[in-house]
């Protein structure tokens, strides 16, 4: 390999110009004579013993000024020009001069980090090795002797750097850059003088140690706005308002008064400024501006608009860099430790020093850190190895997603996804852009995708048949002899996981119009091929809403916007007609909904969103006329101060809505108020007229709490105050905990709709695992009833073979049991709390097959008999 002939670099002696050098390598006799009188000595050295980390005058490097370089100056191999230090005390004839990375540069560090990438663009690609060796072996390095201080190491190398900006403007001195240059020079000089150091002072200490470039003086105005910006941004606990309201005025009078150098600094202030106003004194918002001030303030990664307080910290369900950032700082060593789970130690240890390696190298210069397929061939980290190089194919896959995962915006879209529902490492990891590269990591020898998602099927089969057949059968099935008919079992098994996964979708409201609309229409496609009136697979929709912002943490969640509404609305009412109309209409008249179709949109916030929805609702011509709402929660004075939102009752809405009046009338009961008590046992939606503690259903703490961990933020400031007034111990109201699974089992179990939307910023994916685990179950029971569609006789055979007569006896019990009528044999009906029984009469409007069983989604253990649905609910899916 290429990086083989770099393995040793850094032990190797330097080139003579007999050897391919192009100067004579460094005598440390001629040095050490030199070094009294302050002069300059260059000699040929190994560039590895030049610390690319090092500089007494660091500041943020630009990211164009180095591209430039690469692709100009160092296009082709040629040695370095470095300047590095030798104090007038020491022995330049020592071992350290020889020691990888131990001398410290005094030259710009722009040339050094371009050097390397250009070294390693050619060398990556097995181009130019051996040109490239010779010249880092044969560098062009002076010794500059400078006294034994940090201060005059700080003047040699800025004066270094002004010079290289006569020959490439990109590296003159940004306004940013200045800035650190003069809090760097003020620590300097305070830690020497232990004394307070004023503008007026540093403005002499410029004048007569320093040369600007462009020509024009380091004006003590100047000084003053570059310290008030510094205090401002890395004095944490001194950062007030008055100090910062004082730094964006002198800020501002300094771009009225005068412009410093040959470029504005109207552009790099102004987004400091920004930075300053939304971090306010919040330290790991500082923090976050420290270490990305070169990306987004120097290096030009995104445009002005961009750095704003909106796309810094977010708004509403938008989640700004800031929280990216800090959801990364948290997990990080999360992250790391389940890679070295899944890694040999050897690569595990590489692998972090490479992710180190981007960490100093932004700490040290601020910006981004090399390109991955730049170091993929072996760039060395600090004890002389290759970072990627000597890795096997899975290890180098985990570097290259853990590299761009942390420090790269690759995939931003989905911590931001997981800060919004503030999910955990594991959640985010099941993410459909993420999953397939998480699976070939953490796979035993790296195979290929299909292989790992064959192994994923398996044991996604074997868990569905361990839920749905009985211990005892699954072990006669598993038997030896019984291996075809497993294999045939297993295959009905990943079929109706495969047509169940195509079937389930969630879908993000940051989706355009356009995009909604297809895709909604695509699952509507799907409908017609499975049949249009069976609802045991459930199609989830999830438009997300507003969001819970952390500062609302103690509120319940955001109402949901009535533009997302109405974009749903909209898409929905898109996929009944044969052509898409134009969305942009405002008169656009859409197809009614079919009176079969249910669709449940749950909507969390203030009453005032459920007028917001109803005149969405309205405002879509051609859409069904009849409505029913029901809350799941209430107004709860206890907790009402706590949430800061004045006088106005919080509450969970979910409204239903079905095109047939009547039969809607019918399913529900027209109630006015409905809540849920979390359990699906029996009416669980009971009534409820008025929001009294009293009268409210309750439930025991503990179990209120574990239906809420998946759902909501925990306070403990509700746990404590909801108490007040109770007339049980121990016992509370349901309040913000209905978005637990209980409550989507209790809808699909009463309501059995067809498609669901989810308009909460509470949902979880938790919740869509649960709906895809279910509708397996279901799909399974289907394919083994012969009046289904996708019946399969040979699953059906198998499965009779190896469970033997306990089914026949099973049916024929069943229907022993329905020609019995009222017998003495058949389970007593339940009575009604007076004792009656209730009345006889069907209800109005029921259709055929109406009082029939129906398939329990939520339990998955009762069998779907041929008897028990009829032919149009069974001929589906």
């Amino acid at each position: 390999m290429a990086c083989d002939e770099f393995s040793g670099i850094q032990g190797e002696a330097p080139l003579t110009p007999g050897q391919g050098g192009v100067m004579h390598p460094t005598d440390f006799r001629l040095l050490k004579l030199n070094q009294p009188a302050g002069k300059c000595y260059t000699a040929g050295a190994n560039l590895s013993w030049v610390s690319p980390w090092w500089t007494p005058c660091s500041v943020p490097v630009i990211q164009s000024a180095i591209t430039l370089l690469v692709n100009s100056k160092f296009r082709e191999p040629k040695p370095l020009e470095v300047t590095v230090m030798v104090n007038a005390q020491s022995d330049p004839n020592n071992q350290q001069h020889k020691t990888k990375s131990m001398l410290k540069r005094l030259s710009a560090e722009e040339e050094h980090v371009s050097y390397i990438i250009a070294t390693w663009r050619d060398v990556g690609n097995g181009e130019r090795v051996q040109e490239w060796k010779n010249c880092w072996l044969s560098a062009c390095v002076t010794w500059m002797t400078v006294a034994d201080d940090l201060e005059s190491a700080f003047w040699a190398s800025a004066k270094l750097r002004e010079r290289i900006g006569e020959s490439y403007e990109c590296l003159y001195y940004t306004p940013v850059q200045r800035i650190f240059q003069v809090g760097a020079i003020k620590k300097i000089l305070q830690d020497r003088s232990d004394q307070n150091i004023t503008a007026k002072m540093l403005q002499k200490h410029f004048d007569s140690n320093l040369e600007i470039s462009s020509g024009e003086a380091c004006t003590e105005h100047f000084i003053t706005v570059a310290l008030a910006l510094w205090n401002a941004l890395f004095s944490v606990s001194r950062l007030k308002a008055t100090s910062l309201q004082l730094a964006l005025q002198q800020a501002i009078a300094f771009l009225i008064d005068e412009v410093f150098g040959k470029r504005s600094p109207l552009d790099s202030v102004l987004k400091i400024e920004n930075l300053m106003r939304s971090c306010k004194s919040n330290h790991d918002s500082l923090a976050w501006v420290m270490v990305q001030m070169a990306d987004w303030c120097l290096n030009r990664v995104v445009q002005p608009a961009e750095m704003v307080p909106f796309y810094l910290f977010g708004k509403g369900s938008s989640k700004g860099m800031v929280a990216v950032w800090l959801w990364k700082l948290q997990n990080k060593g999360k992250l790391l430790a389940l890679l070295d789970q899944h890694l040999p130690a050897e690569d595990a240890r590489l692998l972090r020093t490479n992710l180190e390696s981007h960490e100093m190298y932004r700490k040290t210069f601020g910006g981004r850190p090399f390109t991955h397929d730049a170091v993929k061939n072996g760039f060395k980290a600090s004890d002389g190895q290759p970072w990627i190089g000597c890795m096997d194919p899975r290890s180098q896959k985990a570097s290259a997603f853990a590299s761009s995962f942390l420090y790269e915006p690759e995939f931003d879209f989905a911590v931001k996804q997981a800060c919004r529902h503030q999910q955990t490492l594991e959640e985010l990891l099941e993410h459909s852009a993420i999953d397939k590269i998480w699976k070939q990591i953490v796979a035993p020898e790296a195979p290929a995708l299909q292989k790992v998602d064959q192994d994923h099927d398996t044991d996604m089969n074997k868990s569905i048949l361990v839920s749905l057949m009985p211990p005892e059968n699954l072990t006669k099935l598993s038997a030896p002899e019984n291996a075809p008919k497993l294999e045939v079992v297993e295959g009905a098994a990943d079929t109706a996981r495969k047509q169940v996964k195509s079937q389930i979708q969630t879908v993000d409201g940051s989706l355009s119009l356009d995009k909604l609309a297809k895709l909604m229409r695509s699952m509507e496609i799907l409908n017609k091929v499975r049949g249009s009136s069976d609802s045991s697979v459930l199609f989830l929709y999830t438009l997300e809403s507003a969001g819970e912002h952390e500062r609302d943490s103690r509120r319940s969640p955001t109402p949901a916007r009535r533009e997302h509404m109405e974009k749903l609305l909209r898409a929905a009412f898109c996929t009944r007609g044969s052509e898409m109309p134009d969305l942009e209409d405002e008169k656009v008249i859409f197809p009614a909904l079919r009176p079969s179709d249910m669709y449940v949109f749950c909507d969390s916030g203030r009453p005032g969103t459920q007028s917001a929805f109803v005149n969405a609702f309205r405002s879509c011509e051609g859409s069904p006329y009849s409505k029913h709402m029901f809350h799941i929660n209430y107004s709860e004075d206890s907790v009402k101060e706590h949430r800061k939102v004045f006088t106005l009752p919080q509450m969970e809405t979910m409204v239903v809505v079905r095109g047939d009046s009547s039969r809607m009338s019918e399913v529900v009961g027209m109630r006015p108020n409905l809540y849920f008590t979390g359990s699906t046992s029996g009416t669980s939606l009971q009534e409820c007229f008025k929001s009294d503690l009293k009268v409210v259903p309750k439930l025991p703490t503990s179990e209120k709490h574990e239906m809420m961990a998946s759902a909501r933020v925990k306070d403990d400031s509700r746990s404590t105050s909801v108490s007040r007034g109770l007339d049980q111990p121990g016992m509370e109201p349901i309040d913000w905990s209905v978005w637990g699974q209980r409550t989507f089992e209790e809808i699909i179990h009463r309501f059995r709709p067809r498609a669901v939307v989810l308009m909460t910023a509470s949902y979880s994916s938790k919740h869509e695992k649960w709906f895809q685990e279910n509708a397996n179950k279901i799909m399974f029971k289907l394919m083994s009833s012969p009046k289904s569609r996708h019946y399969m006789p040979e699953m059906a055979k198998a499965l009779k073979d190896c469970t033997g007569d306990d089914d026949k006896d099973d049916k024929s019990t069943a229907k022993s049991k329905k020609g019995q009528g009222r017998g003495s044999n058949q389970p007593k009906k339940r009575k009604s709390k007076s004792g009656k029984k209730p009345p006889s009469k069907k209800p109005k409007g029921r259709g055929k097959g109406r009082g029939k069983k129906r398939a329990n989604v939520s339990g998955g253990s009762d069998d779907i008999g041929d008897d028990e649905l009829d032919e149009e609910e069974e001929d589906s899916l």
